[in-house]
């Protein structure tokens, strides 16, 4: 009798070990809640209105290709697989949330007389096209870290021609192994690509 209650004591603190793992890449829907995550950037001091700011910018849609279009938090483990975490999402699209953030990084750059989101029926004279090609944990021996690609495109309206164009490209280390580790370096990332875009917009309308 005392060797089945021993046995079943043992049992009891595997399931419970066990239990607590799942979370990090999903698991059973009855221990496991759900977690939804944000991307966020807390913009810095908006630069002064340059007086050679005479020209209005439409921020389109971010586009993103598949598996990344969706608000699935993607990661691998392995090279050339993919998988998502079960109970652990973005609170919408990535590509979505960067919306937003791309207007604010915009407006602050002091560089455009107007920032416009899509959908917007005022006719304005430049466009910023994204497209984002990858934002990924990486799950490999002895380490961790988010990987995070975006392909900016600023374009003059009326002739159709490209000013500039520029791929971003980041490998942030995660202080945690884990779904929250992945979104505070997405976060970190996307802060520095806010900044950096406004460097490189400069540049493209000095050209």
């Amino acid at each position: 009798m005392k060797r089945v209650q021993r046995l079943g004591a043992l049992i009891a603190v595997a399931v419970m070990i066990t239990g607590c793992a799942i979370p990090l890449v999903g698991g059973d829907a009855a221990t496991a809640a759900r977690h939804t995550y944000l991307l966020e950037w807390a913009a810095d001091k908006p630069a002064t209105l340059s007086p050679k700011a005479t020209q209005s910018l439409l921020i389109a849609p971010t586009r993103a290709r598949p598996p990344y279009s969706g608000s699935d938090m993607l990661y691998m483990s392995s090279e050339h697989e993919l998988n998502a975490f079960a109970y652990h999402r973005w609170a919408d699209s990535p590509a979505h949330m960067l919306e937003p953030l791309l207007i604010l990084s915009a407006e602050n750059s002091g560089l455009f007389k107007l920032v416009v989101p899509a959908g917007n029926q005022v006719l304005t004279d430049l466009r910023l096209d994204t497209w984002m090609l990858h934002l990924r944990q990486v799950f490999t021996s002895g380490e961790c870290h988010l990987e995070f690609a975006i392909r900016v495109e600023l374009n003059d309206v009326a002739t159709a021609r490209p000013l500039g164009a520029r791929l971003f490209s980041y490998r942030e280390p995660c202080d945690q192994a884990s779904p929250q580790g992945g979104m505070r370096a997405a976060n970190r990332i996307v802060g520095r690509f806010l900044q950096e875009l406004q460097t490189a917009l400069a540049q493209m309308l000095r050209r």
